[in-house]
């Protein structure tokens, strides 16, 4: 990451077991923290990266052999940039459908919810596919 914000990004690896994200929100905020972000960013941050560490592991369906999640956290001029590089299968999630809260419950199908959350909050949302692995930004 090129982002302003003189200290060093935090970096974890994440395995790819669900039990391990709340301890990496934990970090997450943390870090956040020392740098002084405002609560409002420490709270969408902590949601951004469980939302996507949830997906990465429900849905990424990762190769036997796959490597660990990699999350790394900037602090830049007041907001936070957040990267999440995992081996799971392709998927850009700015192209999923958007949520539709107008639609009754009863029709609703299952997910969407958490992707919807990062498309208000975020200031950017980024994608790329780098080899055999995906890497999602989040920018707030």
């Amino acid at each position: 990451m090129t982002e302003g914000g003189g200290d060093a990004p935090l970096r974890i690896s994440v395995s790819y077991d669900l039990l391990g994200i709340p301890g990496v929100a934990m970090q997450v905020r943390g870090f956040l923290d020392r740098c002084g972000i405002a609560d409002r960013t420490k709270n969408r941050a902590e949601v951004a990266i469980e939302e996507v560490l949830t997906n990465v592991i429900r849905h990424g369906r990762a190769a036997p052999g796959a490597r660990a999640i990699e999350v790394e956290v900037r602090c830049t001029d007041g907001g936070v940039h957040l990267r999440v590089i995992d081996d799971g299968i392709a998927f850009d999630p700015r192209t999923a459908p958007a949520f539709d809260p107008s639609t009754p419950l009863e029709q609703r199908t299952a997910g969407g919810m958490g992707i919807h959350l990062l498309r208000s909050f975020a200031r950017e949302l980024r994608y790329v596919r780098d080899g055999d692995r995906n890497r999602f930004d989040v920018i707030l």
